[in-house]
């Protein structure tokens, strides 16, 4: 079986002419079309789920947390069944009629598989200079990191062994747009075979790229070319700080860390109890790791009251469309007089120049699921409207953290 995995968000226009030309061309073959959506604001995960009652070999896989080309991808791997993997673009502007060639080379031959358009034949529809002078200087630096030499290492099209995915999987760090290089550089060397097609403009929608794209791409090849991101150092020292001040006031006891999912791209799942040694996590994604670990909500947490003799919530509280209700919920599982460790962000001066920043650099980010934007004394207004404010403490100025006891 081939595993088709398509990375969408926003892509409504185009998703169902897309999934009808890769059937087309895989007809009388085993396959599946896997559609990982990131929770597209215009329902492209919707149409696939539609589609999919129609035919059955097509999934919609929403993600709600997650977001980014590369790791829906690796979802998608993660949720395949097929022993042949294959990646294509949702905005029609890869040429899906090598798709039966590139499977027979890597079912033969071949290890991977791929669209070029930087060998004879292969081109570019009607682009503009500064895009064509933007593709040459990436593809440059990318060689530059390579081990082996491929001639278009920036195609997002193409097709593998799922056991070349299955020896690097591990050690796969997705982020950005770019997920060939990485596969390319960690399970080299790979019998390769390129075809030459031409890279069709998109009819409708929006193209994805911006400058967050093009620093996760600078980022991406720091990494693969030292072995570490010097951003994934600087989050980290973020977090492993707060980690050491919510340690002092959290104190013994039974612990439930509220929303312990990852906290960015480099730390892991339950970071916080991986650094405490002990505890249960919450959160409304399934997450792996070494801790125990519950699929819930935080309105509606399934623990019974009294439940816990601390309880901890990092970058959680702002995203709560109903902030009174979410307190109360972790009053009724503490026991009386436990503790309660809240960081929360001081809307500041600070923290808005760091997010128009962030904004106009990078894009859409996790800021526009906040609900509240508080500063310091109203967040411990807030607090202390059910609980009792033992101690307070900032962490790089834009970051609050409180201890809270239950009262009663």
């Amino acid at each position: 079986m081939i595993s088709i995995v398509l990375a969408t968000y926003d892509e409504s226009e185009n998703i169902i002419e897309m999934l009808r030309r890769v059937e087309s061309v895989l007809s009388g073959e085993d396959y599946e079309i896997l559609v990982v959506d990131d929770d597209s604001p215009d329902g492209t995960w919707r149409l696939v789920e539609e589609h999919g009652r129609v035919n059955p070999r097509v999934r919609s896989i929403r993600r709600i947390t997650d977001r980014g080309l590369s790791s829906a991808i690796i979802e998608g791997f993660r949720q395949s069944r097929g022993d042949v993997l294959a990646v294509m673009d949702a905005d029609m502007s890869h040429d899906e009629t090598l798709l039966p060639s590139m499977l027979r080379a890597v079912r033969s031959e071949a290890d991977l598989a791929m669209g070029s358009r930087r060998v004879p034949g292969g081109g570019a529809e009607k682009w503009p200079w500064y895009r064509r002078l933007c593709s040459e200087v990436a593809t440059l630096l990318a060689r530059s990191v390579l081990p082996q030499r491929i001639n278009d290492p920036m195609c997002g099209f193409f097709v593998l062994r799922r056991g070349v995915y299955e020896k690097i999987r591990d050690r796969l760090r997705p982020r950005g747009y770019k997920i060939l290089l990485e596969i390319v550089h960690r399970a080299s060397p790979l019998r390769v075979r390129e075809f030459p097609y031409v890279f069709r403009d998109r009819k409708s929608g929006y193209s994805k790229l911006s400058a967050f794209v093009a620093v996760s791409y600078l980022e991406s090849l720091f990494e693969l070319r030292f072995g570490f991101s010097p951003l994934d150092r600087l989050r980290e020292k973020y977090h492993r700080g707060r980690y050491k001040i919510v340690e002092g006031m959290l104190g013994g006891g039974t612990l439930l860390d509220v929303g312990c999912g990852r906290p960015c791209d480099s730390m892991p799942d339950g970071a916080l109890l991986e650094h405490l040694g002990r505890g249960v996590g919450l959160d409304i994604k399934a997450c792996v790791g070494r801790s125990e670990f519950v699929r819930g909500g935080l309105l509606q947490m399934p623990f019974r009251s009294g439940a816990f003799d601390r309880v901890s919530a990092l970058e959680v509280l702002e995203h709560m469309d109903d902030l009174p209700a979410a307190l109360a919920e972790v009053d009724r599982v503490l026991k009386p007089g436990g503790v309660f460790v809240v960081s929360v962000p001081d809307d500041n001066l600070a923290w808005k120049c760091i997010w128009w920043v962030w904004v106009k650099l990078i894009g859409r980010m996790w800021r526009h699921t906040h609900h509240t934007h508080f500063q310091a004394a109203q967040w411990r207004r807030v607090l202390s409207e059910r609980f009792d404010v033992v101690s307070f403490r900032r962490h790089w100025y834009f970051d609050l953290v409180f201890q809270l006891r239950r009262r009663g």
